[in-house]
C-alpha cells in the first residue's frame, strides 16, 4: 500500500495564522453561558503523569487601584469597586483596563458554578483575537481559584468560569518581555469558540513566557466551518522568537477541532527561535476531525512529559489519513529538538497510523519512559501504536529508550507497533513490547513500511528482533487487566524501569 503523501501544501500556510482566530461565525443560538459539564471524577494523574495540583498557590493581599507600583487587582462577578477585596471590581476586563505591567489581576470563584462564572473575553494584546501581531509588553498574572472574600484560595471548590462573549475566544492573551501566567480557571465557551489562544514574543527577539496552568478547559472549538487546516479547540500557544510558552498541570477534555483538538503548542526551529513545553496535564475525550494530531498537535522545539493523554480521537474525515491520535510532534520540516518523556498514551482511535504517538515532518526526537497501550485499530496493515515520517527534509530521527508498548491488537495489521516509513531512523533499547497482535493473532512489535530502518538493542519483544541484548522471554508484566504494565522479569527495562513511572496505576 502506498504510504501517505505529504499535505505540506495545505496546512504551512495555515500554521502562519494559527493565532489568528476571530474569523467565522460562533455557533447559532444565544451568547448565554453554557451549562457547566460534569467534570470526570477520581484522580486526574496516572502512573504518577498527569496534574498534581489544582493551582498554583498563589494568593495576594488586594490592593486595588494604586497611583504608582504593583497592583493586585480583585474581581467578582457583580462587584463595583476599585478592585479591593471588600469592593472588588466586577469583570476582568475591568481590571485590564487599568493594569500595569507585572500586576496581578485575582478573580473569585464560587461553590455554585453559576455565582462565578464571567461572560467575558479575556483580552490582552490581541489583534482580531489572535496573536498574529505578537504581544504587548504589558505582563500579567491572572489567577482564577478565589473564596468571594479573597481570603482563601481553591480552583476546585471556587471554580471561576470564563465562557467568553460568544464572539472571541474565552482568553487572548498575546504578550512579550516578561511573564504572564493563567492559572486556576474554568474555560468553556460551550463550542462557541476555542478556550485560550496565547502567545509570548514579538517580531524582534523581545522574548518573554507565556504559562497556562492549572486550568479546566472544555467543550470549546474554534467557531465557523471546521477544516483540516483549523488548529486547536481548547488550548493554543505559540512562542515566537526567544520565547517559551507552557501549558501545565491542566485538565483538557471534549474539546474538537480540525487538528490538535484538545491542546495546539507551537515553537520554533530551536530552542533560541521560541520553545514551548507541555507537561502534567491530563488530555482525554478530545475529537479532531482532520488528518493529524488528535489530543495533541506539537510544532518545533518543544518538551512533552508526564501528560495523561487518554480517549482522544481522530476521525480523518477533513483531509483525508487520520495521523497521531493521542499527539503529533511535527518538526515543520526544521529537525527541531523534541524530548518527550514519562507520559501515558492510552486508548486512543485514529482513522489510519499511530493512534498513540507519530513523530513527523523531519524531527529530532529523544524519547523515553513512555506508556503506550490500548490504542485502537483500523482497518489497515500499516496499523501502529507509534509512527515516525519525514518531511521535506526527508529527516526524522527518533531515539526510543525505556519504552512500554502493550496491547496493540489489529486483526489487519502486519507491519509493526512501531513503524518507520519514508526514510526515517529510529533506535530502541531497553524497552517492553508485548501483546501487540496483527494477523492471525501474530505478533507484531517492529517495521519499516517502505524506507527507513530501525535498530532494537536490550529490548523485549513478542515477535523477536536482531540486535544485542534482545529477549522473547516473557516480560512478567505484573498485573495488565487493572493496569500495571511493570515488567518483573525485566525490571530495568521499559517505562517503569527506575526513574521510570509508577507502576501502580
Amino acid at each position: 500500500m502506498a504510504r501517505r503523501t505529504s499535505r505540506r501544501g495545505a496546512w504551512s500556510v495555515a500554521l502562519v495564522g494559527l493565532l489568528v482566530v476571530g474569523c467565522g461565525a460562533g455557533a447559532a443560538g444565544t451568547d448565554a453561558p453554557p451549562d457547566a459539564a460534569p467534570l470526570p471524577t477520581g484522580p486526574l494523574t496516572l502512573h504518577g503523569a498527569g496534574p498534581t495540583s489544582v493551582d498554583d498557590g498563589v494568593a495576594e493581599a488586594c490592593t486595588g487601584v494604586t497611583a504608582s507600583g504593583r497592583q493586585v487587582l480583585c474581581v467578582r462577578a457583580g462587584g463595583a469597586g476599585d478592585g479591593t477585596a471588600s469592593a472588588p471590581m466586577g469583570t476582568i476586563a475591568e481590571a485590564l483596563a487599568v493594569i500595569r505591567d507585572g500586576d496581578v489581576v485575582q478573580v473569585s470563584g464560587d461553590e455554585d458554578a453559576a455565582a462565578g462564572t464571567y461572560a467575558e473575553s479575556v483580552k490582552l494584546g490581541d489583534y482580531q483575537d489572535g496573536c498574529d501581531n505578537g504581544g504587548v509588553a504589558v505582563n500579567v498574572s491572572l489567577r482564577g481559584g478565589f473564596r468571594a472574600d479573597f481570603a482563601a484560595r481553591d480552583a476546585a471548590t471556587y471554580r471561576t468560569t470564563v465562557t467568553g462573549d460568544g464572539a472571541a475566544p474565552a482568553f487572548v492573551v498575546c504578550v512579550m518581555g516578561g511573564v504572564t501566567v493563567i492559572d486556576g480557571f474554568v474555560v468553556s465557551t460551550g463550542g462557541r469558540d476555542r478556550g485560550i489562544v496565547a502567545s509570548a514574543g514579538g517580531f524582534a527577539g523581545e522574548g518573554g513566557t507565556i504559562v497556562v496552568s492549572h486550568d479546566v478547559v472544555h467543550d470549546n472549538q474554534p467557531p465557523g466551518t471546521i477544516d483540516d487546516a483549523t488548529f486547536g479547540g481548547g488550548v493554543v500557544v505559540r512562542a515566537l522568537d526567544g520565547a517559551t510558552a507552557e501549558v501545565r498541570d491542566c485538565h483538557v477534555f471534549d474539546n474538537v477541532a480540525g487538528r490538535g483538538a484538545g491542546i495546539v503548542a507551537q515553537g520554533g526551529a530551536s530552542v533560541a527561535a521560541g520553545a514551548v513545553r507541555v507537561t502534567r496535564n491530563r488530555v482525554e475525550r478530545n475529537t479532531a476531525r482532520g488528518s493529524h494530531g488528535g489530543g495533541m498537535y506539537v510544532i518545533g522545539a518543544s518538551e512533552i512529559s508526564y501528560n495523561v493523554v487518554i480517549d482522544n480521537q481522530l476521525l480523518g474525515e477533513l483531509g483525508g489519513g487520520g495521523w497521531g491520535a493521542g499527539f503529533i510532534v511535527d518538526g515543520n520540516s526544521a529537525r527541531p529538538p523534541v524530548s518527550v518523556h514519562h507520559d501515558v498514551v492510552l486508548g486512543n482511535q485514529a482513522a489510519s497510523y499511530a493512534s498513540g504517538e507519530f513523530y513527523d515532518e523531519d524531527v529530532d526526537a529523544t524519547v523515553a519512559f513512555e506508556l503506550v497501550s490500548g490504542n485502537g485499530c483500523v482497518d489497515d496493515r500499516r496499523s501502529s501504536g507509534i509512527l515516525v515520517d519525514v518531511g521535506g527534509l526527508g529527516d526524522s530521527t527518533a531515539r526510543f529508550a525505556n519504552l512500554t508498548v502493550v496491547a496493540h491488537h489489529c486483526p489487519t495489521a502486519e507491519v509493526g507497533a512501531l513503524v518507520v516509513q519514508g526514510g526515517a531512523t529510529a533506535s530502541v533499547e531497553r524497552s517492553v513490547f508485548w501483546d501487540n497482535l496483527g494477523v492471525d493473532d501474530q505478533p507484531f512489535d517492529f517495521g519499516v513500511d517502505d524506507a527507513g530502518s530501525i535498530t532494537v538493542t536490550d529490548t523485549v519483544t513478542q515477535q523477536g528482533h536482531a540486535g544485542a541484548g534482545n529477549s522473547t522471554d516473557d516480560p512478567g508484566l505484573v498485573d495488565p487487566a487493572n493496569g500495571n504494565f511493570h515488567a518483573a522479569a525485566f525490571p530495568d527495562r521499559g517505562a517503569f524501569a527506575p526513574g521510570g513511572l509508577s507502576p501502580e496505576p
